[in-house]
C-alpha cells in the first residue's frame, strides 16, 4: 500500500517538474507589423512587448511573416523540443523554454 502511494507521489512530482521546467515565465509578443519584430531584433527595443507565459515562447513564421509569443495562445499545451523547426498549423515554429528566449531563432543568441 505504501509503495502505491509512493509511486503515485513520484509520478506526480516528475510531471510537475517537467511542467515547471518548460514554463518560460515571460515571452516577447509581437508580429510582422511591428518594425522591432523582425528576424534580427534589439531586445531593448522590445522591452514593452513582454507578456507572462506558463508555456514555452515561440517564433512563428507564416507566409514570410514573423510572429512571437507564448505557446498557449495557439493551444500548444505539451512541451515541444526547443530550437527545433516544427511545421504545424501551416507555419514553421521554433519553441524555447527560458524567459524572453524568443528574441532570436538561434539557441546561442
Amino acid at each position: 500500500m505504501f509503495a502505491s502511494y509512493f509511486l503515485t507521489f513520484a509520478i506526480t512530482w516528475i510531471c510537475l517538474i517537467e511542467a515547471v521546467s518548460s514554463a518560460a515565465g515571460w515571452c516577447y509578443q509581437c508580429d510582422y507589423r511591428e518594425p522591432n519584430c523582425q528576424l534580427n531584433v534589439d531586445p531593448t527595443a522590445m522591452a514593452h512587448m513582454r507578456v507572462p507565459c506558463n508555456g514555452q515562447c515561440y517564433i512563428r513564421i507564416k507566409e514570410n511573416q514573423m510572429f512571437r509569443g507564448c505557446s498557449w495562445e495557439y493551444g500548444f499545451m505539451q512541451r515541444k523540443v526547443p530550437y527545433t523547426l516544427i511545421y504545424e498549423q501551416e507555419a514553421v515554429w521554433i519553441f524555447c523554454d527560458t524567459a524572453l528566449c524568443n528574441v532570436s531563432p538561434n539557441a546561442s543568441a
